[in-house]
């Protein structure tokens, strides 16, 4: 893209552009600009560029967990991390660079009809369905505070699942049957949603 530039002057560039608080590098090789709004902070949040950033990693992804509940209006309070779901093998990922987006892997992304695209203010973003959210919150629920936590915020997105549409066989392949089992346990007895 910057054909006049030398690999070194291009680092010298983008070194003095990251001091100056222009642009942030958030992976290895990968810069985002910082809107205005965010220059006293310095940090953009990552569901501003995840889109982006997996496709310049060409992996597919979804935005998972208590970040997608709370898309859902399920979380009341705000995550202090994204979660996003990629597949394995692991990538080098640095806390430093990027201390507000907690990776979660998989062998590989559930079905296309789990995933949906949702807009967001730089664009879009794929996230996980309601219903695939809910059976995640409990099969990774050591990512996210434990069982109590996720009851609670079962409680809200209850009501936008729906577990009799179509989709439910390539979402039980999705999860655990023990994650579907304890799913069931919380919502039926604990949370008396039965319905």
């Amino acid at each position: 893209a910057l054909p006049s530039y030398s690999r070194a002057g291009l680092s010298t560039e983008l070194s003095r552009l990251i001091r100056s608080g222009v642009i942030a590098s958030v992976h290895k090789g990968f810069y985002v600009t910082i809107p205005t709004r965010y220059k006293a902070t310095g940090i953009v949040p990552p569901l501003y560029y995840v889109d982006s950033m997996f496709r310049y990693l060409n992996k597919p992804y979804y935005v998972s967990l208590l970040s997608a509940a709370q898309l859902y209006g399920a979380a009341h309070q705000k995550p202090l991390v994204s979660f996003v779901t990629t597949v394995l093998p692991r990538m080098s990922t640095s806390e430093v660079k990027n201390p507000y987006m907690s990776w979660v892997y998989r062998k590989h992304i559930p079905d296309a009809s789990l995933i949906r695209e949702r807009k967001g203010e730089w664009g879009t973003f794929r996230c996980s369905s309601p219903e695939l959210t809910a059976l995640e919150l409990v099969q990774y629920e050591h990512l996210v505070g434990g069982l109590s936590n996720v009851a609670t915020v079962l409680a809200e997105l209850v009501e936008s699942v729906d577990f009799s549409s179509k989709e439910m066989s390539s979402l039980f392949s999705a999860v655990t049957s023990r994650t579907i089992q304890r799913a069931g346990y919380l919502i039926e007895e604990v949370l008396e949603e039965a319905d």
